[in-house]
């Protein structure tokens, strides 16, 4: 079947930390690579670096036992641990929503139209905000170099922090389940 093939494309890999090493310089590189217009290849990469990262994150946690909403209960304390600056969550309330209405332009707009050139604007400024935070002030990587599911959970907590509404954890839940759910049926076939 197709969708194994592709799975297993993405995952194919070193595991430990040097899978979580590959796994961020395809992850990052992804998200250079968007800046350069080429799309198709850019969320490929992106793809593959989130799946290693997902399964460099499965052999470091090899007792966890939960579903679906217990890893995103882990990625949101995970997140929460490495953002306790509070200079470091201002700028990631900032940067944060930079980077992603800056990727959807740079994924739906022509590439080097004015929208787009705004939106990679926005996706650069953003991540520098981000960068920021985490060199001067947390002293720490960006939680999705341990963590991939902190791509989505990260701005959903950073949106709490910024209107403070309780309900976004299951929204969070809502908006990632089917991407986790495919990735972890993946991750445990291969256990077995």
């Amino acid at each position: 079947m197709l969708k194994d093939r592709v799975v297993e494309i993405l995952m194919a890999g070193k595991g430990g930390e040097a899978g979580r090493q590959e796994g961020m310089k395809w992850a990052v590189g992804g998200m250079a690579t968007l800046l350069t217009g080429q799309k198709a290849s850019a969320l490929g990469m992106f793809a593959r670096g989130v799946a290693l990262l997902e399964k460099s994150w499965r052999e470091r946690h090899p007792d966890f036992q939960g579903g679906f909403k217990e890893r995103v209960a882990e990625s949101v304390r995970f997140y929460e641990e490495t953002h306790a600056h509070p200079t470091n969550r201002k700028l990631h309330q900032v940067g944060i929503p930079m980077i992603v209405g800056g990727a959807a332009g740079l994924l739906l707009a022509p590439a080097y139209r004015p929208v787009w050139l705004a939106s990679a604007g926005l996706f650069a400024v953003g991540w520098g905000l981000n960068i920021v935070g985490h060199s001067f002030y947390e002293k720490n990587r960006p939680a999705f170099s341990a963590d991939p599911l902190s791509f989505i959970t990260g701005p959903l907590w950073d949106l709490k922090q910024t209107v403070g509404d309780g309900k976004l954890a299951a929204f969070a839940t809502k908006v990632s389940g089917p991407v986790m759910r495919f990735a972890g049926a993946r991750f445990t076939k291969q256990a077995a």
